[in-house]
């Protein structure tokens, strides 16, 4: 055995003569292979002018001196080049790339690279999830330069990117693209359940406050709280009105209210809202605490299909190309099966915020607006025998001159005189003096035997409609 078996080092033979040279050959080796660093390894050429000692690993096509050594090391020595085999498992350090490569038997690969790295722990252990962890008191990227940017990019608009922020590895902030592309603010209570307080939308840039009261509702008695015709629940035949301001549909209606909570079994209810308060834009309809199943919201003619579930839940509707003093139709539907749901809230904005209540004594003034009704005695003096006009006032001004109608049979008394019944087939004229005074005039049934007796008329409801 004249060398060794993985650098082919020379080995002094017995006897030999001269056994310095062979041991300085050794030594030369052993100097040119120990922590190998070559300076290139894209030359198939030697240097025109290179140093003792130079080392380089032979690209690929080798000429000259190098010819026939590709992959192998070339080690120039004492003014001459010696090429020298590489054996499996060999690291040489590339200097000019800052690279160690390892000599696979075939071809110099990466030893090892971060560049992709599958997986990164700084006083951490990164998983298949969490691929880079770092665990310390702070983190720093710097500029280098100029600015900087910390991008989070996601698949597709129903994936999520965002900054979670978390007590003891709990989420209790989060913010950031959540299901969609809009910035949405999120936080979790000790309840466990998130919820929105901010939702900024990517094509308006309008911002929606879903936890506070923000948005004006643009319905009346969303809350079903105001009542004047006394429903009592029940069947509504298509156009009739339940609580103010809510009339059954094309189809008719079936409505129970409990509470807060209104119940539609069937048919649908619907609310015309009054254009003219400035120009329409996107909108959302909502309800609270829908239960039993989807509920189908129509604004304008445009339905959406919400399903069920907690808190508030509706859907946007854009109004841009509706006249501004055009009036609006808002309907809710059962998509299948009764539905019950809190609080109807028609607002600006294409995302619901929370229900704010108007003051009761404000929301009745606004269902008056559309219809009231004069409980109490109103004077009447005759122009005639048989005949009876009177006057009486409106607490609210109405939108347009109302319609008036009797609830029941009344009573005309006349001191003095008498009294007698008198229905709606009596009433023969009724005008409007001004904004809120009323006349109204019999020309039959009065027990007035002569102009100029006086009296009042009591026993019915007075009611007027100026409804959409």
């Amino acid at each position: 055995m004249s060398a060794t078996t993985h650098l082919a080092l020379p080995l002094i033979a017995p006897a030999q003569a001269q056994k310095h040279v062979t041991h300085n050959e050794a030594i030369g080796l052993l100097d040119a292979l120990t922590h190998l660093s070559v300076l290139d390894r894209d030359l198939s050429a030697p240097p025109s002018s290179p140093a003792d000692g130079d080392r380089y690993i032979v690209a690929a096509a080798p000429s000259g001196a190098w010819t026939g050594a590709a992959g192998a090391v070339a080690w120039f020595d004492v003014n001459a080049w010696r090429i020298l085999q590489p054996q499996t498992g060999w690291i040489a350090w590339i200097a000019d790339e800052s690279l160690a490569l390892c000599w696979s038997g075939l071809d110099w690969t990466p030893l090892a690279s971060v560049n992709p790295v599958s997986l990164m722990g700084v006083n951490a252990t990164a998983d298949a999830t969490n691929r880079l962890a770092v665990s310390s008191a702070g983190s720093l990227f710097n500029h280098a330069g100029a600015g900087h940017q910390l991008k989070i990019n996601k698949a597709s608009a129903a994936d999520t990117a965002s900054l979670l922020f978390q007590t003891g590895f709990a989420g209790r902030s989060e913010i950031g693209a959540m299901g969609d592309d809009h910035l949405r603010f999120k936080t979790q209570g000790a309840d466990a359940i998130w919820r929105e307080a901010l939702i900024i939308d990517r094509n308006t840039a309008m911002a929606a406050l879903p936890a506070t009261p923000f948005g004006e509702n643009l319905l009346i008695n969303g809350d079903f709280a105001i009542n004047q015709r006394g429903f009592a629940g029940g069947a509504l035949a298509a156009g009739d009105y339940g609580c103010d301001r809510w009339k059954a549909g094309a189809g008719g209606a079936t409505l129970s209210i409990s509470g807060d909570v209104a119940t539609l079994s069937a048919g649908s209810i619907l609310q015309i809202v009054e254009g003219g308060r400035g120009p329409w834009r996107t909108v959302t309809l909502s309800v609270e605490d829908l239960s039993g199943g989807a509920i189908a919201m129509t604004v304008n003619g445009a339905t959406q299909t919400v399903t069920p579930g907690a808190g508030r839940k509706g859907a946007a509707f854009d109004l841009s190309s509706l006249p501004a003093a055009s009036h609006c139709a808002v309907a809710l539907a059962p998509a299948s099966g009764a539905v019950s749901f809190k609080r109807v809230k028609l607002e600006y904005g294409a995302f619901p915020s929370a229900w704010s209540p108007r003051h009761r004594a404000d929301e009745l003034r606004l269902c008056q607006r559309y219809h009231q009704r004069c409980a109490g005695g109103v004077p009447m003096v005759a122009p005639a025998a048989a005949q009876a006009s009177g006057y009486g006032s409106l607490p609210v001004v109405m939108r347009a001159t109302p319609s008036p109608v009797m609830s029941a049979a009344a009573t005309i008394a006349m001191p003095g005189v008498g009294s007698a019944s008198v229905t709606g087939a009596n009433l023969s004229a009724f005008s409007m003096l001004d904004a809120s005074i009323f006349t109204i005039t019999f020309a039959s049934g009065s027990p007035a035997t002569a102009a100029g007796q006086a009296g009042f008329l009591h026993g019915a409801t007075l009611q007027f409609s100026a409804e959409l």
